[in-house]
């Protein structure tokens, strides 16, 4: 990590930095809501099943004394891995990274979405999402290719797991 920036050197085609960006792309929840959303819910199921379990059905302030630390590690994880996270990358070749970002996501299991069904008018994005019920745990994957730039926005467990791939195939 360089001044907070994770820094790749491409090969072949491509060149330069991973930045974690999301200019005009489209923004999900970052760290902070993710992290609150997941400690709650964590946190509330967390006492409504110890309850019965240790505190004879009694559901006070000890069950959520016991729950509150089980949400919070949740919490955290759930942020880790599922908040929205970009990857940006300066390439020689869009049409080549394009077709290597394809077929990572087909082998991956993820299929080409109509943009215009998820973004409106916003054509310039291609959508991927992985086909029936896998699509509620994985979620979107944004890609903007452009002449020099192409940018990804999805989980932050996905981006992570494309950042390694993207740099072992090179």
């Amino acid at each position: 990590m360089i001044g907070g920036r994770s820094r790749l050197n491409w090969v072949g085609n491509y060149v330069g930095n991973v930045v974690r960006s999301r200019q005009t792309m489209p923004q999900g929840p970052g760290f902070l809501f993710t992290f609150v959303y997941y400690t709650v819910m964590a946190t509330v199921v967390a006492t409504f099943s110890s309850a019965p379990l240790l505190f004879g059905g009694r559901l006070g302030l000890e069950a959520i004394e016991t729950a509150l630390p089980i949400g919070l590690v949740l919490g955290l994880l759930g942020a880790y891995f599922n908040r929205t996270a970009s990857l940006e990358l300066t390439v020689r070749s869009g049409n080549d990274l394009q077709a290597q970002l394809e077929q990572l996501l087909t082998r991956w299991e993820f299929a080409t979405v109509d943009p215009t069904t998820v973004l409106g008018d916003r054509t310039d994005i291609q959508v991927y999402e992985r086909a029936s019920w896998r699509r509620w745990f994985s979620g979107r994957v944004f890609v903007r290719v452009d002449r020099q730039r192409a940018t990804v926005v999805s989980r932050a467990g996905l981006i992570r797991k494309l950042e390694r791939q993207l740099g072992t195939a090179l």
